[in-house]
């Protein structure tokens, strides 16, 4: 049972919280679209052509034209410098 992987679903989700109320505002399921050979094993596994910070990039761009939100918060897998630009400066949301 243990030592072994699970596969699930890859998704995305938005979430815009308002008066204490959370409400989802974009879901993306990540596909895996293409396949790639790993070296050391010789393996054959499916891969994203888009990266999930591609993705995520993507869905705080499409939020930001259809609603308001101060600003955003999201787990540390997304604290690349792209991702801080995109807010930042795209976004203009964060501290000064």
């Amino acid at each position: 049972m243990f030592g072994h992987s699970v596969k699930g679903v890859n998704f995305l989700t938005d979430l815009l919280e308002v008066g204490g109320m959370r409400l989802p505002c974009g879901l993306v399921f990540i596909k895996k679209d293409i396949w790639v050979t790993y070296k050391k094993k010789g393996k054959q596994k499916r891969k994203s052509s888009k990266t999930k910070n591609e993705i995520f990039r993507k869905m705080l761009l499409e939020c930001s034209s259809k609603m308001h939100f101060d600003y955003v918060l999201a787990d540390s897998w997304f604290s690349s410098v792209e991702n801080m630009i995109c807010c930042k400066e795209l976004l203009k949301k964060g501290g000064q």
